[in-house]
């Protein structure tokens, strides 16, 4: 992985008009070339020459396909136990992406920390990990993202989840120029349970490009995902009482302040609607979707 990347990202489980360029994100990246530095403690990890796993993952095939060559960095936790393990990760100008697989054996319990970094000088970091849950396991991952201020952050995550299988993931974007993350989680098994908690900090011209999919096959599976955070210094609106921490909240019914888009309510969903095509597409798009819906607002 020498070379630059230019991919289709994130694309929505259910896609729209193509004209409104919602369907997908295209993000062009640095050279990718990995292993990057990576310290380990707690379970035992082996080094896998290429993937173990066929778990999809949230950003798409073509996010899979950069990843594919690297050599995989494997974490199992036995049957009937329990296992903890951290990662310190730091991608440089050199080296800046990883692959990670964890296995959680029937009735395991395996909870993983990373700690996601870089140089000054890193245009990149990327990291994919796949996660899969035999019947009864439980996985907690918990991820704190914190690179250089010039630093695009990928961040892919698929998982298969058994019966009464419960994957939790822990998010925080603290850091980089943009974050491009997605997350697909599949419950096959009956009783399985995925839960996503994400906190983000938006400052400056920071960007972010979530897909977070749960695709629920098994019976009486539960997904709950949780997304919060913080646009600093940011003029934003909101529904009273759930007002963005560190914005500052107009009232109005829809504001765009850069590239963040608000809206107080589902009163001015039209309104909020035309304002994402309006950034994604054009004003131009904006107004003929406007008359062609015959909206008089």
């Amino acid at each position: 992985m020498t070379k630059e990347n230019t991919l289709a990202v994130n694309s929505l489980p259910s896609p729209t008009w193509n004209r409104l360029h919602m369907n997908e994100t295209t993000v062009t990246l640095p050279p990718l070339d990995g292993p990057c530095k990576a310290d380990w403690s707690g379970a035992e990890v082996t080094a896998a020459p290429a993937p173990a796993t066929v778990v999809s993952t949230g950003m798409g095939q073509e996010a899979e396909a950069v990843f594919a060559s690297l050599e995989t960095d494997r974490i199992t936790a036995k049957a009937n136990t329990d296992a903890t393990a951290r990662l310190t990760l730091c991608a440089d100008d050199a080296k800046n992406a990883r692959r990670v697989e964890l296995t959680a054996e029937a009735n395991s319990h395996l909870t993983v920390v990373m700690d996601l970094q870089s140089t000054a000088d890193a245009p990149c970091l990327a990291l994919e990990t796949r996660v899969e849950l035999a019947p009864g396991a439980k996985v907690r991952l918990v991820q704190l993202s914190l690179p250089g201020t010039d630093c695009t952050v990928v961040n892919n995550i698929g998982a298969h989840c058994g019966a009464g299988a419960d994957f939790q993931l822990v998010q925080l974007f603290l850091g980089g120029k943009a974050t491009y993350a997605g997350c697909k989680t599949h419950l096959d098994g009956d009783d399985s349970r995925f839960t996503a908690d994400i906190g983000y900090l938006g400052t400056g011209d920071r960007t972010f490009d979530f897909n977070y999919d749960a695709l629920q096959t098994g019976r009486r599976t539960v997904s709950n995902m949780n997304a919060d955070g913080v646009l600093q210094d940011r003029s934003a609106t909101a529904f009273p009482g759930f007002e963005p921490k560190g914005a500052i909240c107009t009232g109005q019914g829809v504001v765009r302040d850069g590239q963040y888009i608000t809206a107080k309510g589902a009163g001015v969903c039209i309104e909020f609607g035309l304002e994402l095509v309006s950034c994604l597409a054009g004003e131009a798009t904006a107004r003929q979707i406007k008359e062609e819906i015959q909206c008089q607002r």
